[in-house]
């Protein structure tokens, strides 16, 4: 993610907008015991934002658990990648490595 980040705002037109499924933070797995990434929003609050402002969305994380499966934040997760296909914009998804 770091590094990602890192390149995306090289470029000053460029606004980086991180979400998590509760908010208030994520995990930093290239440096574990550090502060972690500050988050913008949770994916609850991003379903509801106005998807003009956003030109793409990716899913970056070591564990997948919150953005599939059965849970409260698989299924919102779920509804970011429909809500944002419908919009006609980018999905992608990074992971460790």
């Amino acid at each position: 993610y770091q590094p990602v980040r890192r390149r995306l705002l090289a470029d000053p037109g460029v606004t980086v907008k991180t979400a998590s499924g509760d908010g208030g933070g994520a995990k930093d797995v290239e440096n574990p015991t550090g502060p972690g990434i500050a988050t913008d929003l949770s994916f609850r609050e991003l379903r509801q934002a106005d998807w003009k402002q956003f030109d793409a969305i990716a899913f970056c994380g070591y564990k997948c658990e919150e953005y599939v499966g059965p849970s409260p934040k698989g299924a919102t997760a779920g509804q970011l990648i429909r809500t944002a296909l419908d919009a006609g914009k980018p999905v992608g998804g990074i992971c460790v490595g």
